[in-house]
């Protein structure tokens, strides 16, 4: 019961965007949300949230090459170094696109240990996402409807049913002519570069707010898988203008702009490969190891609960447990695997323990897991934190602007191709993969100005080297190699270790390389690898920390 009662507290865990961060902060502070901040045209922070945090509504134009086309907001959050006077301040990104910058650093206490007590931690909502306008939600005002929509985006299908297929290929087309109709054409300036030349008004506005000169004001910026292409387009639009920046889960940029999204799951087999040698390595420490007499043997196991889900699905319907009965499916357990993947320590226990009852036809720990059989009502007001919104249709907006038409699935018979090639990169990620984003951008109707509008990266020398950090797997940004020749000069580390970004192992010689940089310019010496402070599977599920839900990483 100790570890069902475990489970039950994972279980929206593997079914959310991977690194969504939602955490209930009741505070007596002046403004719980952005509602209470007003829009300025200057920097003017505050307070908010309680603590020690300060807020910004900041004024923008759309198209900075055209003010008079009109503006939106974009919303700040600021927590204080705790060693003052700060060094300056750092923007941080937790990925998606569509990760809440300003949710990020509301649950700072996970990200000071990596970035060191020196800098104002300074969480941004991008364009489009959560705080900050313009809206992409087709579903505004409507959180119940909202939601209810968000599950039909979820629904189940399967990669090898011509069926399933054909279903996922209209409602994509069904979303793009629906959203196309309800949004405004301000839309259309939802796009990276846009948020990159955000970054660069707010640095420069708030070097003036210190008395300094904007013109030569820098950025200081940390960020994770998407957040890897946003800082990085900022650096190919702004090179002068780089201060100490962080890359970590690096995306391939080309891939990303070609909206492709195919080399991000290159390592996805490795993982799961990886997964397989440390459960034998830690033997009976591992829920899924039984005596095996190699790795190999682990992973045909694994493949043999999948083939066997994909002929003979499980029901589950403990009344004690489920609010109604649901079936498990080969694919869900694709899914569960991909979120496992993300990060080792914490998540490779669950999927072993989850296997072990699989391989005995148990598939109530998939399903809680995954959250199947359970009424989730649509909520009608928001938290102070996080306004209710869906990252999903916050990130299509803005990777399909991005990608501005240059991959598009354009019928079913070129969906199941699509599918194919994902399943060739690999075999366990590239089934739900398939549909986490491209497929969504056929029918959507907007695209970027000409002055937004960006597809390559040149080499360039910036002001100040780039950080680039990786762990040695990362199942799907794992394209440190492919960025950094765009940036001569930059260093890099890996860190050895399997999930996605760093920060889900604790390594001290990572923080410690990181924070050197962060604070002195000190790059690492090449070929540098951190080894993690301990083992997978050292610690038993039910102590393991699912860090994941309160790092707001995407």
């Amino acid at each position: 019961m100790k570890t069902i009662l475990f489970i039950l507290n994972l279980a929206a865990l593997a079914t959310s965007s991977p690194f969504v961060i939602r955490q209930n902060i009741i505070t007596n502070s002046s403004a719980n949300s952005f509602a209470g901040v007003a829009v300025t045209k200057n920097v003017q922070w505050v307070p908010c949230y309680g603590g020690n945090f300060t807020c910004l509504n900041l004024e923008v134009p759309l198209d900075y090459d055209d003010p008079a086309l009109g503006s939106t907001n974009i919303a700040f959050v600021r927590h204080e170094a705790p060693a003052q006077p700060a060094v300056g301040d750092m923007i941080l990104n937790p990925g998606g696109p569509g990760g809440s910058g300003v949710g990020m650093v509301l649950g700072y206490k996970r990200w000071r240990p990596l970035l060191g007590q020196k800098y104002n931690l300074i969480g941004m909502d991008p364009r489009g996402v959560n705080n900050s306008g313009p809206n992409v939600d087709p579903l505004i005002n409507t959180p119940a409807l909202r939601n209810e929509y968000a599950t039909e985006i979820g629904f189940e299908y399967d990669s090898k049913s011509p069926a399933a297929v054909k279903k996922t290929f209209a409602h994509a087309g069904a979303y793009g002519d629906f959203t196309s109709q309800k949004l405004s054409d301000d839309v259309n300036y939802v796009n990276t570069p846009a948020v990159a030349r955000d970054m660069l008004h707010f640095t420069e506005l708030a070097a003036e707010s210190r008395g300094e000169s904007k013109d030569k004001a820098t950025l200081n910026f940390f960020g994770v898988s998407y957040g890897s292409i946003l800082g990085t387009t900022f650096a190919q639009l702004f090179p002068d203008r780089v201060g100490r920046m962080i890359i970590d889960g690096v995306m391939d940029p080309s891939d990303y702009y070609n909206g492709a999204w195919t080399k991000s799951i290159t390592q996805g087999d490795d993982a799961v490969s990886a997964f397989a040698s440390q459960c034998f390595d830690a033997g009976s420490k591992c829920g899924f190891f039984a005596n095996d007499s190699n790795p190999e043997a682990i992973l045909q196991r694994l493949d043999t609960i999948l083939q066997d889900l994909e002929t003979n699905p499980i029901g589950v319907s403990d009344p004690y447990l489920f609010d109604f009965p649901a079936v498990v499916s080969h694919m869900d357990l694709h899914t569960l695997i991909m979120s496992s993947t993300y990060g080792s320590y914490d998540r490779f226990p669950l999927l072993a323990y989850t296997l072990a009852k699989l391989e005995q036809r148990n598939g109530t720990i998939l399903a809680l897991a995954l959250s199947k059989g359970f009424d989730f009502p649509g909520d009608t007001t928001c938290d102070a934190l996080t306004p209710a919104y869906t990252l999903a249709l916050t990130k299509y907006i803005t990777a399909c602007n991005d990608m501005d038409g240059r991959y598009n699935i354009s019928s079913a018979e070129k969906y199941q191709e699509y599918i194919d090639k994902m399943q060739g990169v690999s075999k366990y990620l590239g089934p739900p993969w398939a549909r986490v984003m491209t497929l969504y951008c056929r029918k959507l109707r907007f695209s970027p100005p000409k002055s937004q509008k960006f597809s390559a990266y040149k080499e360039v020398k910036t002001s100040s080297p780039i950080l680039f950090v990786s762990n040695t797997i990362d199942p799907v940004t794992s394209s440190l190699k492919d960025m950094i020749k765009f940036f001569p000069g930059s260093g890099s580390f890996y860190q050895n270790a399997v999930g996605h970004g760093v920060v889900v192992t604790e390594s001290a010689c990572t923080v410690e390389h990181i924070i050197r940089y962060a604070e002195t310019g000190e790059l690492p010496h090449r070929d540098l690898v951190c080894q993690p402070n301990g083992k997978v599977f050292d610690i038993p599920l039910e102590a393991t920390k699912v860090k994941r839900s309160s790092m707001g990483i995407f």
